[in-house]
């Protein structure tokens, strides 16, 4: 189920993220070094760091800066993996690949905090870690674990006791914590725009509502045209992410499966009720099945997302009413709530959930597979990217570079029967714990 609505007023971060550029469609024809398209994450930080190292750089967007997940996430800047332990990444990808992997990870929010200070971006930063809580006392000996594993290859941390987790959330349904810190959160879209802000400064070029419509070799380089306009270039990336439809590369879209979330953000609330909830303005994950989610917007707005799953998501008006019995149960004393704002994105997952770079031709690459750790994670490899396309070596970069691969469909299929299993599972050892109240179901 691939979801595509415009970015409108119906997503938050476009009532409350920086002023959009002044930018133009493509309507010449131009050359440069590197082409690239797509202005997301991806592809705004690597035309930055290309542009600050001197290379002739031109982003060409089928829609706006920031249209496709990179204006649509939550702002979680969370700078771990998914799922995989060290001893799964060292049979995936080897030693070395693997220790390079986590060692980008792990500093990929140290980067996008970095560029947004250097850069003066207004995107409602906060870097003063995320809440990492146990849905249940089983799961501290998992999240300690994650701390001295993360601690270990340079994310500091430290546990949480259970008042501790209390007084920081403001909720008193979790058993303690990890306190992540080194990472944050931010307006995504905020960010992205300040991205290309930081871009054009640089000397690099962004067209908007220039859909590329065919990408043809032209001797040693590639010639990409668009309705009314076409750039020639010696290196081209595709940085379209989940959004990656059709051309200018056919089959590209089957590199992931689209996994379709949901945002939701309230009504501003009274600024003394916020303070009861997470009043350190942390961003707040858990460890249930269907994890919960929380974080504020500067203008005390409460956001959060669902993944679809049955009517959750498609259903609007069930979706909020879960959402808010949820979120009741989590903070009974903010009451009856109003989510004014609802919009739709997708994940561009693939089951190994690290970031894949394509080499599809000559001088023709593409990146995609962020699987939901798309702030820090698309940072991170805008640097390694831009290296990529400005000569390095591959087999130097921080993840390899591999022939084009399709994943199988379903990804979406799981992670909806995923969420209803763990919303069954935790129902099911709360009751066998002896809780007197469970959570609510959808």
């Amino acid at each position: 189920m691939k979801i595509t609505t415009d970015l409108d007023t119906n997503c938050v971060w476009f009532r409350t993220a920086a002023e959009p550029l002044s930018l133009a469609p493509l309507y010449t024809q131009l050359h440069c070094d590197i082409a690239i398209v797509g202005a997301g994450y991806t592809g705004l930080t690597t035309a930055l760091r290309l542009a600050e190292a001197g290379q002739d750089v031109i982003v060409v967007e089928a829609q706006e800066v920031g249209y496709g997940a990179s204006g649509r996430n939550l702002g979680h800047c969370t700078p771990t993996l998914h799922y995989w332990p060290f001893s799964k990444l060292k049979k995936m990808y080897g030693l070395e690949y693997a220790t390079r992997i986590i060692r980008m990870q792990t500093q990929a929010a140290k980067q996008v905090f970095s560029l947004i200070e250097n850069y003066q971006i207004d995107c409602e930063a906060v870097c003063n870690g995320i809440l990492r809580l146990a849905a249940s006392p089983k799961h501290l000996k998992f999240l300690e674990k994650q701390k001295d594993f993360y601690q270990e290859h340079g994310l500091p941390g430290r546990m949480l006791t259970p008042d501790e987790a209390r007084d920081l959330s403001g909720s008193s349904r979790f058993h303690g914590g990890w306190l992540m810190e080194g990472a944050g959160h931010l307006n995504p879209l905020g960010y992205a725009r300040g991205l290309a802000r930081a871009a054009l400064s640089q000397g690099a070029k962004i067209f908007i509502q220039s859909p590329v419509n065919g990408l043809k070799k032209d001797g040693s380089q590639w010639h990409l045209q668009t309705a009314e306009g076409s750039v020639t270039a010696n290196k081209v990336l595709l940085a379209t992410g989940a959004y990656t439809i059709g051309p200018p590369w056919p089959g590209l879209d089957k590199a992931f499966d689209p996994v379709p979330i949901v945002g939701l953000a309230t009504d501003p609330v009274d600024p003394a009720l916020r303070q009861q909830v997470l009043k350190g303005d942390h961003s707040l994950v858990d460890t249930h099945g269907d994890p919960i989610l929380y974080k504020w917007t500067r203008d005390n707005r409460l956001v959060t997302t669902a993944f679809f799953s049955g009517a959750m998501g498609r259903d609007p008006e069930k979706t909020r009413d879960y959402m808010t019995r949820k979120t009741q149960w989590v903070f009974p004393q903010l009451g009856s709530l109003n989510w004014t704002c609802y919009w739709y994105g997708n994940l561009d997952a693939q089951y190994r959930t690290i970031p894949r770079v394509f080499r599809l031709d000559d001088n023709v690459y593409s990146c995609l597979g962020f699987s939901g750790r798309g702030v820090p994670t698309a940072t991170a490899m805008g640097s390694v990217l831009a290296d990529l396309l400005a000569g390095a070596n591959e087999t130097e970069l921080s993840v390899p570079v591999e022939s084009f691969r399709r994943v199988l469909p379903g990804l979406a299929t799981l992670q909806s029967i995923s969420f209803k299993w763990g919303r069954f599972r935790d129902r099911l050892r709360m009751r066998l714990d002896g809780a007197s109240e469970l959570p609510p179901t959808l």
